[in-house]
């Protein structure tokens, strides 16, 4: 040993040294090599770029055109909803006189028929004493009866 830094240790040192030469050269050449990429692949990024706006722009008009739909077809539903909220209230209003309009006619149905009976009655009867054959039902029954 000569008075200074041992000779291992400056050997070691230079090996370090001209290792760390070595990778930092390669970094550079990465290095390099990356920027290339990066400029060979920028135009195809830039191309991408554009896809991507023309495709943002066709769901921006797809999304308007759905909403066009869903506008025009709640104010079809709501339209519907209206004509048939008009509709059931002519329906029912038309039940309604129906109704009124039979309870007017039923007991004028219901005379009708009782006085169609009554003169049947009236007619078996009188059927019945001029001993005549009987022209009704009734009478035929009525006939049958006593004899």
């Amino acid at each position: 040993m000569s008075g200074g830094i041992p000779q291992i240790w400056l050997f070691i040192s230079g090996v370090f040294f001209l290792v760390g030469i070595i990778v930092f050269v390669a970094f550079l050449v990465l290095l390099l090599k990356l920027m290339k990429m990066v400029e060979d692949l920028q135009p195809k990024i830039n191309q991408l770029a554009d896809r991507v706006d023309g495709l943002v722009v066709k769901v921006d008009q797809v999304a308007t055109k759905v909403e066009e739909v869903a506008s025009t077809a709640k104010g079809s539903i709501d339209d519907l909803r209206g004509a048939s909220g008009g509709l059931l209230g002519t329906i029912e209003h038309l039940s309604k006189t129906v109704v009124t309009k039979s309870d007017m006619i039923t007991p004028i149905l219901t005379g009708g028929f009782a006085a169609y009976r009554i003169l049947m009655t009236m007619k078996a009867a009188k059927d019945l004493k001029a001993n005549k054959k009987p022209t009704t039902e009734l009478a035929k029954k009525t006939k049958g009866k006593k004899g």
